[in-house]
């Protein structure tokens, strides 16, 4: 009978033991897959901030932008039209002649929707100094007149048309 009650004694403390041990490696357990879960969800959340978070600017970068936008309140809403146009189709061109009595340059291209040609051509001059825009002049000598002529193509400013960009979308709202 002895035999019997250390064996049943036994048994239940075994018993005890693994549901014990059973109990504390499902906690253990649960916790990890949810630690695991945890972990992903936050991996993506992290992954998707950055995705969203946009890329910090460089000082040059914070400069041209504060220039820019200097440069368009200095110059006027005007300015936000031809700096669209020039984004929008690379260059407008203008052509003088050489000859003493020379009246005003005229346009060889297309001008922005409802601005004049001496209003563009003033707000292009305007622009370039501020360096928003480049004239590039190019002379034209073989004429067949004593005078040549002056062709001057105008572009946004290199190093300018994506910071240009980001503030005339911020302006454009």
């Amino acid at each position: 009978m002895l035999q019997l009650n250390e064996t049943l004694e036994n048994g239940v403390i075994g018993l005890v033991i693994s549901l014990v041990g059973t109990y504390f490696i499902a906690v253990f357990k649960g916790a990890e897959a949810i630690d695991s879960e945890r972990e992903k969800e936050s991996s993506t959340l992290r992954k998707r901030v950055e995705e969203l978070t946009p890329p910090e600017q460089s000082v040059a970068e914070v400069r041209r932008i504060a220039k820019v936008k200097a440069a368009i309140a200095a110059t006027g809403a005007d300015a936000v039209v031809i700096l669209r146009f020039l984004e929008i189709h690379g260059s407008i061109v203008f052509r003088v002649s050489l000859a003493p009595s020379a009246g005003r340059p005229f346009p060889l291209s297309q001008l922005p929707e409802g601005m004049s040609e001496a209003a563009t051509h003033d707000l292009l001059e305007r622009c370039c100094k501020y360096d928003l825009v480049t004239p590039m002049p190019n002379p034209i000598l073989n004429t067949g007149t004593p005078y040549g002529v002056l062709e001057t193509v105008y572009r946004i400013a290199q190093g300018y048309s994506d910071v240009i960009g980001q503030c005339l979308d911020q302006i454009d709202g």
